[in-house]
């Protein structure tokens, strides 16, 4: 690159010294013309006027000289204006370099500037690239089909400072100009090249960029490397510019996404810090239940059992005592049991024994078990349903739990004089509801449905979750761990059905499952479930 700036300077030289030359030369010629006029006119003083002979003399010089002097400044006033000729070029030439990076963003600006250098070099081919500040050489442009034409497995437009090879990689380690006319050697399915130029860009004696062109059809100079040492030189602190610029963007970038990071991050976190605080209240309102769940019977189990051991309770009475104790019992029971199932669901160790099964016997089961419960609240028990009794494949002690449940909630959320009813029918007949996609000729669905204060439509999404409770609007929330809808959705999952709810506020809710049906069972719209309904009654 030194060798380059030098050699502007020594034209720019050349053309004062041409001009400086033709003027010395003019004033010879005048200074000798006036001399010979002035002697031969008697101008001159005697002590300074020549003899003929001496004018002859003159004469015969300037014959001899003007035309001489004449032919050089011709040649010279050539030599001058193609310098200026070449000089201006030049100038418009890195100018126009220029003005690509400056008027064109990102790969428009090198694909530019790379057009520009290849039109006034004459070449086939070339490459414009950038060094990155992990030093590596960037191939932001090249000629259009130096990329479809080369064969070279794995190409890339990216080398490492470790990978600089051939004449440009030389040109850039030693920061000069070089040019050869010989065919290089080149990677197998790599274009020809048959001769090539490289010019390192270089901005304060960091090398930060590339020119390399190739293939001209005559032969590269030192007019060819000092037109594009020019060029490299005048885009070089443009192109410095521009990599700035890139890089802060870049940073600027970076510094934007890592923002959104710790944005959806901070987000993300105060979402799971939500959660956290949810389910710390759950779970204090779940130990809070279950310590009442089990305090309340143990307390009356207590009470009883000392009355009867401390006093002569009469047999009508202790009967009374012991169904109470027998009762209290059950409701613990019931309560460890849900914890139980949630434990073995939890660590996927529940096991069910699916087999054929008649739901009649299950729904009068059920229906018997909440029957207590209902009577002391005055509530009416029903079965509605327009299908007679099917098999279906479950686990009966399972889907005697999903149904005893379902109804014992339908119930505690029933005022007194309510109605409680239990209905099946084909998964196909659940038109209007949310029902899965099962076919009618595969599953049965079996509805839970109540008179009750219905679910508030805020709450209809998380009924089914652990430790969730719907809250009385007048008395707060009822009694219970909280487990067992969160239970039933385990339990008929684990079947092969899927659960749902339909509700709203002041008209009940109804609740849905299903379940696969046995082969070859499918439901009649026949009959009704006479001993089902005998169990209700009794």
């Amino acid at each position: 690159m030194q060798n380059g700036v030098f050699a502007r300077h020594k034209q720019r030289n050349r053309i004062v010294l041409t001009g400086l030359a033709i003027g010395a030369l003019y004033w010879m010629i005048e200074s000798c013309v006036e001399a010979l006029l002035l002697s031969e006119t008697g101008l001159l003083t005697a002590t300074f006027r020549p003899g003929l002979h001496e004018v002859a003399e003159r004469a015969l010089v300037l014959c001899i000289l003007v035309p001489a002097v004449v032919g050089l400044q011709a040649r010279m006033l050539r030599r001058a204006t193609e310098l200026l000729e070449d000089y201006g070029k030049k100038i418009g030439i890195v100018s126009r370099v220029g003005s690509a990076f400056v008027s064109f963003e990102d790969e428009e600006a090198y694909e530019h500037a790379l057009q520009a250098v290849l039109e006034i070099t004459s070449s086939k081919h070339g490459i414009l690239g950038y060094v990155t500040e992990s030093g590596d050489l960037v191939c932001a442009s090249m000629t259009k089909d130096v990329w479809t034409q080369c064969g070279v497995p794995n190409k890339e437009v990216a080398f490492k400072s470790g990978a600089w090879a051939g004449l440009w990689g030389r040109a850039l380690r030693e920061k000069r100009t070089l040019y050869s006319n010989v065919p290089s050697r080149v990677p197998a399915g790599h274009i020809p090249v048959s001769k090539n130029l490289a010019t390192p860009v270089i901005h304060k004696g960091a090398v930060i960029g590339l020119l390399h062109v190739a293939n001209k059809s005559s032969d590269y100079d030192e007019k060819d490397a000092g037109l594009l040492e020019a060029v490299a030189e005048h885009i070089a602190p443009i192109l410095h510019a521009r990599l700035k610029a890139d890089a802060q963007r870049e940073a600027c970038r970076a510094a934007e996404d890592e923002l959104g990071k710790l944005a959806r991050s901070h987000t993300e976190l105060e979402q799971t810090n939500l959660k956290l605080v949810e389910f710390d209240r759950m779970k204090s309102d779940f130990l809070s239940n279950v310590s009442h769940e089990m305090r309340t019977p143990l307390a009356s189990v207590r009470a009883y059992a000392e009355s009867l051991l401390e006093y002569e309770v009469p047999r009508e009475q202790s009967q009374s005592f012991l169904r109470i104790i027998l009762e209290q019992s059950e409701r613990l029971t019931s309560v460890l049991d849900d914890l139980l199932d949630l434990a073995k669901i939890e660590a996927g160790e529940l096991k069910l024994a699916l087999e054929p099964l008649g739901v009649a016997e299950a729904a009068s089961a059920a229906l018997g078990s909440v029957k207590p419960l209902a009577d002391r609240k005055q509530i009416q028990l029903s079965l509605a349903t327009a299908s007679s009794d099917c098999s279906v494949v479950a686990d009966e002690q399972r889907l005697v739990q999903v149904l005893v449940n379902i109804l014992n909630n339908a119930v505690k959320f029933t005022a007194p004089g309510g109605l409680v009813t239990l209905g099946f029918a084909p998964a196909s007949d659940a038109a209007g509801t949310p029902a899965p996609t099962e076919a009618a000729a595969t599953h049965l669905r079996m509805t839970v449905s109540d008179s009750g204060e219905g679910i508030p439509p805020e709450e209809l999404s998380r009924v089914f979750d652990k430790f969730k409770q719907v809250a009385d609007k007048t008395k707060g929330k009822r009694g219970g761990t909280g487990l067992g809808l969160a239970i039933c959705k385990e339990l008929v999952g684990l079947m092969g059905g899927s659960i749902w709810v339909e509700s709203a506020v002041g008209k009940g809710s109804s609740f849905h499952f299903t379940v696969p049906l046995a082969a070859g069972s499918e439901p009649s719209t026949e009959a009704s479930l006479e001993h089902a309904g005998a169990g209700i009654a009794a």
